[in-house]
């Protein structure tokens, strides 16, 4: 499907879109890492448990009055603050998979969904970095907490679901072991400008199928 263009005249949805382009990248950079070492260890049934092609994800298709009402949202947002004012900027899945829709590197390779105060990320994850694996894919879903704690944003797994049925319990129970150990959003807060974006803002969090920022 082709992926939507941006109007011209709203450009503030993929400037926004930057920091969770960083934060989710990063995110699938180290679960990709983690995931392929235990594929690797279990090298024997590797090509059962993952697959050749990417499983595929509808991309949203926002029509023109969506696009500028999200648009302009985010543009408020961001005026409050350059001027240095309380705002709040709701999010729904729905917006963020119109985000994605936007930008080339994400667009039919991710999808979201939000539950209670839970998110989820539907994929695949390449592991080509892993010796024997290149053009391979393990494709499924993390959920995960999202906060914000002293100024640091947390993203925390909390479930990890593999989509090939033969994928053994204890290669998938070790993935998600190491995965709950970690902030994946931790790469992303070696970025100088991602920290000093969350520096104006106070909070975080995922309520009722929302993500709400808070300034």
């Amino acid at each position: 499907m082709r992926n939507p263009e941006p109007p011209n005249s709203q450009p503030a949805p993929r400037r926004f879109w930057l920091w969770f382009g960083v934060i989710f990248a990063t995110l699938f950079s180290l679960a990709a890492g983690i995931v392929g070492f235990f594929v690797y260890q279990t090298y024997t049934i590797s090509k059962t448990i993952t697959s050749s092609t990417p499983t595929e994800l509808p991309v949203a298709s926002p029509d023109q009055a969506k696009m500028k009402e999200l648009g302009d949202r985010i543009e408020l947002f961001q005026t409050a603050m350059k001027q240095d004012q309380p705002a709040e900027l709701v999010l729904s899945a729905q917006d963020l998979n119109t985000l994605v829709a936007l930008e080339p590197d994400f667009a039919g390779k991710v999808y979201f969904d939000i539950q209670g105060d839970q998110v989820s990320l539907k994929g695949a994850l390449p592991l080509g970095t892993v010796p024997g694996l290149e053009g391979r894919f393990l494709n499924g879903t993390i959920a995960m907490k999202i906060s914000l704690q002293d100024q640091k944003l947390v993203i925390t797994p909390t479930q990890l679901v593999l989509d090939n049925p033969d994928m053994p319990k204890f290669v998938q129970d070790a993935v998600m072991d190491s995965l709950k150990k970690q902030n994946l959003a931790e790469e992303a807060l070696k970025e100088p400008e991602f920290q000093k974006w969350l520096k104006t803002i106070k909070d975080i969090k995922v309520s009722n199928g929302k993500i709400i920022i808070t300034r």
